[in-house]
């Protein structure tokens, strides 16, 4: 089994959350914690063995940039 050293490696290696990276960067800090709370949403998901789809993907991206609120 691979190696990785954090979750961050492992999400950058499998490639499906390197989608959430341009967010990083975002001036808007609320565009940043969404990035982040989905991408650690994700992750977690990675960690335990499962897969997300990309239909959950586009919707947390639609989420981030605030086209798709839970209100």
């Amino acid at each position: 089994m691979e190696e990785y050293k954090d979750l961050d490696e492992y999400c950058y290696k499998k490639n499906r959350l390197s989608v959430f990276e341009k967010y990083k960067q975002s001036a808007d800090p609320q565009v940043r914690e969404r990035a982040n709370n989905w991408r650690g949403a994700i992750g977690l998901q990675a960690v335990d063995g499962h897969t997300v789809s990309n239909d959950l993907i586009e919707l947390a991206c639609k989420n981030i940039e605030g086209e798709l609120t839970s209100e």
